[in-house]
């Protein structure tokens, strides 16, 4: 089951407060709907929204041109690009969430990213490797030679010469 923050600050963000109900519950919708995944890219068939956002499919095309408009949530072909998705939750960032948003990125239509991109840059963060950052080998070497040291102070003379 996925699950998905939507921090209290969206309520008092001045767009969502500018916007109708019907505008801030879909745009909630589609921040937090079963289907987003990390990139805030994502298929959705228009029935699904109708369904689950509760309304109609006018309702929803007035919604989308203001969220357009506003470049808040931009649509192509049957699909959702929130190009502020992770505004909170950094899920690019993260070195196992990263390699994740990575691999999902990279598994979307290439239509669909080249559209997209256009409208608005999609976040693409460069990880040579899912290892912890800023570690530094230097450090690494003599950590080792430190535990080294204070293995032999502890170990009697006669552990030391077997």
């Amino acid at each position: 089951m996925k699950a998905r923050i939507l921090h209290t600050q969206f309520w008092i963000d001045d767009f969502v407060i500018s916007q109708s109900k019907d505008v801030r519950l879909f745009y909630n919708y589609l921040l937090t709907n079963p289907h987003i995944g990390l990139t805030g890219i994502y298929k959705l068939p228009k029935l699904h929204s109708q369904i689950e956002s509760g309304l109609s499919g006018d309702e929803i095309k007035i919604v989308l041109k203001t969220l357009e408009d506003n470049k808040k949530v931009f649509f192509f072909n049957g699909w959702v690009y929130i190009p502020k998705a992770d505004k909170y939750n950094k899920y690019s960032k993260g070195s196992k969430t990263g390699a994740a948003y990575d691999k999902e990125l990279n598994s979307l239509p290439a239509e669909i990213t080249k559209y997209f991109d256009k409208q608005y840059p999609i976040n693409r963060v460069s990880r040579t490797s899912d290892t912890l950052r800023n570690q530094n080998p230097e450090t690494i070497s003599k950590k080792s030679e430190i535990e080294d040291d204070e293995v032999m102070k502890m170990l009697s003379e006669d552990e030391k010469r077997i």
